[in-house]
């Protein structure tokens, strides 16, 4: 069934809902990787929350395995099972790690530690290139692909090896995002919409390679809030586009623009937002900055809200039900969406409530 697409004409600020929220990964976590040797094929199981007499709390079952991606090389797999003694299958989720870093630390998250005891089973991943070589966080096969075609074969390898659960709801695969995370899912979803994944969760996440390499920051010519070149080490001395419009720098960044690859996803898509980015201007310290239209306040948002809604999602929709926006919107400039309050720079507690609320209504909702 076609969704019905609703373009704001009026400004979306007076019904701004006030939901503090926190931020649990920041889009320059960096966890550097190296290479792994000796992989063992085999997966290693372990129990947590067994019950003691009389005592009614799930088990949970954490599986550690290495699977091929699609060029060979072994990525490492942290799943988190409940037990399922009723014998229903159980909702999914992949979780896709922000900044440059592994998903290992993310099982840990108050939301998705809660879900699994509510019956999800959860799925952490090392991208190829990343991971600290630890026991907790081991470093898959392979280098650093900056969340292109490599990395979202790696997630789509994922996304099967999950599939083979025989516990998982085929027809209830989540995939949640963290920041640059988006680049690898978005791309990952949109390559290959016929993994059948239910919905992606995007948490602000940059739309190109502008709002990547945070150029937005040198426009008002303030060397003292500038990140571009910070973002310029991360990524190998890389420049965005407009900075560096030569034919070799668009091709590679064609693969990494979220916004380029959202249109042709299927899945149903919801962006969580703040009214201030983690990374991108303006922030709580520089409220004023404004310079449409170029750059305005949560614009990558928006940008890849809307290419969502004009392309193939089977629905869309700017963060949760309680802060009352309508699905299927367009929204601009001057007539933005409602956005939780504040940042998600602070309160672990507070995001991770929103999220798994988030979670579970995306997992509860026909499309």
């Amino acid at each position: 069934m076609k969704k019905e697409i609703t373009k704001l004409m009026r400004p979306a600020g007076n019904a701004r809902k006030a939901f503090s929220i926190g931020l649990l990964v920041f889009f320059l976590t960096v966890l550097s990787g190296c290479g792994n040797s000796g992989v063992d094929p085999a997966s290693d199981k372990t129990m947590d929350g067994i019950p003691e007499s009389g005592d009614e709390k799930v088990v949970i079952l954490t599986e550690d395995s290495w699977i091929a991606s699609a060029n060979a090389n072994s990525i490492f797999v942290r799943a988190k099972t409940p037990s399922s003694s009723t014998g229903d299958k159980l909702p999914v989720i992949i979780i896709v790690p922000g900044g440059l870093g592994s998903g290992m630390w993310y099982l840990d998250i108050q939301a998705f530690a809660e879900l699994a005891e509510e019956g999800y089973i959860i799925y952490a991943f090392t991208p190829q290139g990343r991971g600290e070589g630890t026991e907790s966080d081991p470093a898959s096969e392979g280098v650093e692909d900056y969340n292109g075609f490599v990395h979202q074969d790696d997630l789509k390898a994922v996304i099967e090896y999950a599939k083979s659960n025989p516990l998982a709801d085929l027809d209830n695969i989540g995939v949640v995002s963290f920041s640059f995370g988006i680049s690898m899912a978005a791309g990952c979803l949109g390559r290959d919409p016929g993994l059948n994944v239910k919905y992606l969760i995007d948490v602000e996440g940059p739309s190109d390679s502008y709002a990547i390499m945070a150029d937005a920051w040198l426009l008002d010519r303030d060397a003292a809030n500038d990140k571009t070149a910070q973002m310029s080490v991360m990524f190998g001395g890389r420049a965005s586009t407009p900075a560096d419009p030569s034919a070799e720098n668009i091709q590679w960044w064609s693969e990494r623009a979220a916004v380029s690859h959202i249109g042709s996803v299927t899945s149903a898509y919801m962006r969580i937002q703040s009214d201030w980015d983690h990374m991108q201007p303006p922030n709580q310290d520089y409220r004023s900055f404004d310079y449409p239209p170029l750059w305005y306040r949560n614009k990558h948002a928006i940008d890849l809200l809307n290419a969502a809604t004009n392309g193939k999602a089977a629905w869309t929709r700017m963060n949760g039900a309680t802060i009352g926006n309508t699905a299927n919107t367009l929204y601009s400039y001057g007539s933005q969406p409602a956005y939780y309050s504040g940042t998600i720079d602070g309160s672990f507690e507070k995001f991770s409530v929103q999220l798994k609320k988030s979670i579970k209504e995306m997992a509860d909702r026909i499309f």
